[in-house]
């Protein structure tokens, strides 16, 4: 069993390419309102857990082995930087500002286990749940947006892994499947981006052939990521006001060879 309490804090951020910075703010005034009234990020996690293995005798089962652990997390003075222009409006939005707009409450739990079918087969799966919301609304300096109750955008609620290996003499055989659930994609919750489950492949194994002189322990890994060539937003980027956001697609299916060797 294990419990763990931290408080950790976030500097402010030295460069932000434009973004959340206090250096990258537009104006001196800007700078001196953020300098007189911002706080820097905090967040207090506190986390309690079990993990366990056991050698049991279950038919095809040898072993089981897993983790579950609970959390809450109380993150204080969420910075924002708020324009008092709508982007669809204005081409040049208005002059930003760097505020602490309020906190955000995180309750989770992750389960995984292993179950292990003798020396040859395993399959590990992890669950996890994770809600994150929003205590507060804030205001854009036109408007106030309604963000309090609100999931936080990019997060998903459920999130699934799960590795099945298989070992075959000197190759070893991994297929992994990667669920994400929703995600919103906006402070108000009234877009988003859909799940995805994604399958990789993985074989490795010894290059007996090549072993032998300066060369030692010589291996071979393949691995094809995508396996079903799906589509989908892999990542979802949040803009600053609250009616905008960026996703990244999915990497179509690809193939890599690595071979390692001790010399």
């Amino acid at each position: 069993m294990f419990v763990n309490v931290q408080k950790n804090m976030r500097q402010f951020v030295t460069y932000g390419g434009g973004g959340a910075s206090p250096w990258s703010l537009a104006s001196q005034p800007a700078f001196d309102l953020f300098k007189a009234t911002a706080k820097p990020e905090t967040s207090v996690t506190y986390e309690l857990g079990l993990r366990s293995n056991h050698q049991v005798d279950l038919g095809p089962i040898s072993a089981i082995d897993g983790q579950v652990n609970v959390y809450h997390v109380d993150f204080k003075d969420r910075l924002l930087q708020i324009s008092p222009t709508p982007v669809l409006l204005s081409i040049i939005g208005g002059n930003p500002v760097l505020a602490n707009v309020g906190s955000v409450k995180t309750d989770g739990i992750d389960l995984s286990g292993t179950l292990h079918f003798g020396r040859m087969f395993s399959f590990y799966d992890a669950l996890s749940y994770n809600r994150s919301t929003y205590s507060d609304n804030y205001s854009n300096g036109a408007s106030v947006v309604p963000t309090a109750g609100k999931d936080v955008p990019g997060s998903p609620e459920w999130m699934n892994k799960f590795v099945a290996t298989l070992n075959v003499a000197d190759t070893e055989f991994q297929l992994i499947g990667d669920y994400v659930g929703k995600r919103y994609a906006t402070y108000t919750n009234d877009l988003g981006v859909p799940s995805y489950f994604l399958l990789s492949l993985g074989v490795s194994g010894k290059l007996p052939f090549m072993n032998g002189g300066v060369i030692k322990n010589a291996r071979y890994r393949v691995n094809v990521s995508n396996l079903m060539n799906r589509e989908g937003s892999l990542n979802v980027v949040v803009g600053a006001a609250d009616k905008t956001y960026n996703t990244f697609p999915i990497a179509p299916r690809q193939g890599f060879l690595t071979v390692t060797a001790d010399f």
